[in-house]
């Protein structure tokens, strides 16, 4: 039986607004795929918002991160951690931005960027850069290509 189970993830940013995340998870008897898995702290979050839906992601076989913007793959190296057998898959293209050999596209923009600013924006700036410093990089364990199709979960 393929299921598809959506998380809700819950934010709450500076100015008081409230944001969802929407990490997705494909599932079927022989494997539990995680599609992202958000922001640096929000492991905790996808754990309760899976149960609160009877799932338990220490089930999981397989992260699938689209692509290294930090709401994609903050949380990848902590969940890496915790469930150590779970396989990474990205696109090769991502692959040097998740395991740390090249910054992240939008970080490096804003960076190249700064000095252009003017000075009430760049204290945003160095909040979104000091939020970006703190990513883990995390090795990728399977590579994606364009047009593949996977037996898992109802021929993703």
């Amino acid at each position: 039986m393929n299921e598809l189970v959506i998380l809700t993830i819950e934010q709450i940013r500076n100015d008081n607004e409230k944001v969802l995340f929407h990490p997705v998870i494909l599932k079927n008897d022989k494997e539990m795929v995680l599609v992202d898995c958000g922001f640096p702290g929000f492991l905790s979050q996808i754990k309760e918002s899976a149960m609160a839906q009877n799932v338990d992601i220490a089930n999981l076989t397989k992260v699938v991160i689209t692509h290294q913007d930090f709401d994609h793959v903050g949380s990848l190296a902590a969940l890496k951690r915790e469930y150590p057998a779970i396989k990474i898959l990205a696109d090769t293209k991502e692959i040097p931005y998740i395991n740390g050999e090249r910054e992240s596209i939008k970080a490096k923009k804003r960076r190249e960027m700064y000095d252009s600013l003017p000075e009430n924006q760049k204290e945003m700036i160095n909040a979104m850069q000091r939020m970006y410093g703190t990513y883990e990089p995390v090795d990728v364990d399977e590579i994606l290509h364009d047009h593949d199709i996977f037996q898992w979960c109802g021929n993703v």
